[in-house]
């Protein structure tokens, strides 16, 4: 299975987006009530076609070894070059999973 994810964003206004950042946060699926923190937000590369980029490897995911299932909750915030907030998306969910690698016949 992949131990990466790369994510790629297109923004509305490309001439008006300096930066994308991408929050990252798991939440357990069997018990939902068990939600990380929020990363403290990856700046996204900027590609010429009015993209972004951005590869997620587990060693971005706080504490993700606490976790045998889960699901990973993202975020894209855009903002322009005087660090203002300019648009957000929705928080994406029960989209992405992590899970852990355990071998067969292991506890």
């Amino acid at each position: 299975m992949p131990r990466n994810v790369k994510f790629t964003v297109f923004v509305e206004d490309p001439d008006r987006t300096d930066r994308v950042f991408l929050f990252l946060r798991l939440r357990d699926k069997k018990n939902t009530l068990n939600v990380g923190e929020w990363s403290a937000g990856a700046e996204m590369i900027k590609i010429e076609d009015g993209s972004f980029n951005y590869k997620v490897e587990t060693r971005h995911l706080r504490r993700y070894y606490y976790y045998k299932e889960a699901w990973i909750e993202y975020q894209f915030v855009a903002i322009d070059e005087d660090l203002q907030v300019i648009g957000r998306t929705q928080l994406f969910d029960r989209n992405i999973s992590l899970v852990k690698c355990v071998p067969i016949g292991s506890p």
